[in-house]
């Protein structure tokens, strides 16, 4: 349970700043931008935890979204499929 509250936490962090800097640049957020940054955050996290040697706790962390956008893109590479089909 409290890895679920520390990933809802970082992602809400995370949002909000996003939200932020998007107003900063006078452009809009969007949805394929802010899980953009959340892949880019991501990364960047799997980095640190493989140098401190910690990747347990990074996957612990994370598996609940890795499973949503493992899904997601899943879905988004069939529907490309389709497309190129036509």
């Amino acid at each position: 349970m409290k890895d679920n509250f520390t990933l809802i936490n970082h992602l809400s962090l995370l949002g909000k700043y996003y939200i932020y800097s998007k107003k900063c640049q006078n452009s809009l957020p969007t949805a394929h931008g802010f899980i953009a940054r959340i892949k880019l955050i991501y990364r960047i996290e799997l980095q640190i935890s493989r140098g401190k040697n910690e990747l347990s706790q990074h996957f612990i962390k994370w598996r609940k979204l890795v499973e949503v956008l493992t899904k997601e893109e899943m879905v988004v590479e069939r529907i490309r499929k389709i497309q190129i089909g036509k």
